[in-house]
């Protein structure tokens, strides 16, 4: 009872933080201050977890809460693939000004059940990072609300316009492990991936992603062995030139009517990645 009650306290408090940082981002003109200064120069990776109903749980969105985001991003056209977002990265492309790349972590079924068919419906590209030791053997195996990807779903992402990238063999933080158990998370998802798409796999993202789950030697590895986007958890815009090995991302949570997704994607939590930089230790704490 007191692990729930805290559980949702923690809730309130960081809605009303984020929600908070959002609106202060708009009132105060930082969000047409910034837009005028970056104009077409930067770009938002959107960080989405699970599909569903849950409340209290930070990683899950509604389908309903869903939908409408990407209804609103293919009403703008502001949704891109990895390809062009690589473009615009080595500075080969200018795209629209607030651009957004999809990105979806760990794999869990509903993002085949759920979230395909409204990509699908908008024609909004995007990325799943996949943890390949907890793909499903067949569909649904795993417990109700937890249920993974099998490779036969995983197969067919591409044809939906969704790539698949890496989230590690196993769902560990790779800056607690050493070189060579790196090199293997970030190797073997690989021999794994390819094995069943016969396509590379150019991008990775850390699982948890945190200050405490990276770090010099991690990036080195995931260099030397092959990786050419690897993002982080931390809030963030991308501009041309921003270092690959270390891209930020913007976290989309429930509870959060549209009208903050519209700021989230012009910027409006920006600068949570300031509480991401100072807050790591409390993150890895909850987590």
């Amino acid at each position: 009872m007191m692990s729930q009650m805290r559980a949702r306290l923690r809730w309130y408090v960081k809605k009303a933080a984020r929600i908070g940082l959002a609106a202060t981002s708009w009132g105060t003109g930082m969000l047409a201050l910034r837009r005028c200064l970056y104009g077409e120069g930067q770009v938002r990776v959107l960080m989405y977890h699970r599909f569903r109903s849950s409340p209290y749980d930070p990683f899950s969105i509604s389908v309903g809460a869903f939908e409408h985001q990407m209804a609103w991003l293919a009403e703008h056209g502001l949704a891109i693939s990895l390809e062009e977002f690589g473009a615009f990265l080595s500075g080969q492309r200018r795209l629209l000004r607030d651009a957004v790349l999809v990105t979806v972590d760990d794999g869990f079924r509903d993002l085949w059940q759920e979230a395909v068919p409204i990509l699908k419906r908008y024609k909004i590209p995007a990325v799943a990072f996949i943890t390949s030791s907890d793909v499903a053997a067949a569909s649904g195996d795993g417990e109700e609300g937890e249920q993974r990807l099998c490779w036969e779903e995983i197969c067919n992402l591409p044809e939906y316009g969704v790539a698949v990238g890496s989230h590690a063999r196993d769902h560990v933080s790779l800056a607690t492990l050493s070189r060579n158990q790196v090199f293997f998370q970030a190797d073997q998802f690989r021999r794994d991936i390819e094995a069943h798409l016969q396509m590379p796999v150019v991008a990775f993202a850390y699982p948890y992603g945190t200050w405490a789950d990276y770090n010099d030697m991690t990036e080195e590895v995931l260099d030397n062995a092959g990786y050419t986007y690897v993002f982080t958890a931390q809030h963030g815009a991308v501009t041309p030139g921003t270092e690959p090995n270390r891209l930020p991302r913007i976290k989309v949570e429930g509870g959060e009517g549209l009208w903050v997704f519209k700021l989230l994607v012009h910027g409006g939590l920006d600068a949570w990645g300031w509480i991401d930089r100072f807050a790591w230790r409390w993150q890895k704490s909850v987590r």
